[in-house]
């Protein structure tokens, strides 16, 4: 039971007090030019059906710095495996500083990626 002179959280003076962290990329529809300022990070994620590997990237997109999260995955036609693919035919195995091309298509469970550079 509250307390009389419990006044509660003063919300918006504790969103002044909050830090913005990094930007998130989300691919909109279409072309978008990614410019890689890491060779990615993975990392363990728990989820409630079970634990998933994501690579995390730190990348640059129309100017702008961000962190871009992919599944890793086992495929070769995956968004994981094109950037591999990428990595490994068009950079010698570093993508810190290379450009690609990401086209996205469709949305909700019929989204396509493609990695231009790989088709």
């Amino acid at each position: 039971m509250a307390e009389d002179n419990y006044e509660g959280i003063d919300f918006d003076d504790e969103i002044e007090n909050l830090d913005d962290g990094a930007e998130w990329f989300k691919p909109e529809t279409g072309k978008t030019e990614i410019t890689f300022l890491s060779n990615g990070e993975v990392q363990t994620r728990d989820y409630d059906d079970g634990e998933q590997e994501v690579v995390v990237f730190e990348i640059e997109v129309d100017g702008e710095e961000m962190m871009w999260s992919v599944n890793k995955a086992t495929t070769k036609t995956s968004l994981y495996g094109q950037i591999v693919q990428f990595a490994s035919q068009e950079c010698g195995g570093d993508l810190n500083g290379q450009t690609m091309t990401l086209k996205k298509t469709g949305s909700g469970m019929n989204t396509n990626y493609i990695v231009v550079e790989v088709v």
